[in-house]
């Protein structure tokens, strides 16, 4: 060792190029990295939160549609009394010449319906599928309401579907029916 404190090697010998480094600056690099990390997580914790609040607001106004339901007892009703109402069903095209309320139309669910759409605006449309919760004729309902200007005052989703109309032994028919 020199006077320096300095290991005395060859001239651009690792040994000598590490003997030269100043330790101070390694500490500040090491506190560089640590910085660092600490800045990637609290953006980590922000972005997060930004992606939350975006999916919380982009699920509220999703499901901020309040759609009208009607009983099959109610359609019943409506429908013995001549109403200004059109049933349609939501169901593929084979599933509906399979059986379908009497009188209904067929308008098959679609993931993106496509314009333009020749359901009528001066008639009450009552909308039905066969799934567990109606999912098939709330997505149609909503996306008359929402995508091609339909009042949601003149849609109602029949609670129950087609299989509770047929457990209540209503009218059915089958055929091709309506266009």
């Amino acid at each position: 060792m020199n006077q320096r404190g300095l290991l005395d090697a060859p001239s651009g010998s690792p040994i000598w190029f590490l003997s030269r480094i100043d330790a101070s600056a390694i500490r500040r690099e090491d506190d560089l990295v640590k910085e660092s990390i600490e800045h990637a997580a609290v953006l980590l914790v922000f972005f997060s939160g930004i992606l939350a609040m975006t999916l919380a607001i982009f699920i509220s106004s999703a499901s901020s549609l309040e759609l009208q339901r009607i009983s099959a007892e109610e359609l019943k009703k409506l429908i013995e009394s001549k109403s200004n109402i059109l049933v349609v069903d939501v169901q593929p095209k084979a599933a509906y010449e399979v059986g379908h309320i009497k009188g209904a139309i067929n308008f098959p669910w679609a993931k993106e319906i496509s314009g333009p759409v020749k359901l009528p605006r001066n008639k009450v449309l009552v909308i039905y599928c066969d799934c567990t919760h109606e999912e098939d004729s709330t997505d149609v309902a909503t996306q008359l309401i929402e995508k091609f200007g339909y009042d949601s005052n003149s849609i109602k989703v029949l609670t129950g579907g087609w299989s509770g109309w047929v457990k209540l032994g209503y009218v059915t028919e089958k055929g091709k029916g309506r266009k």
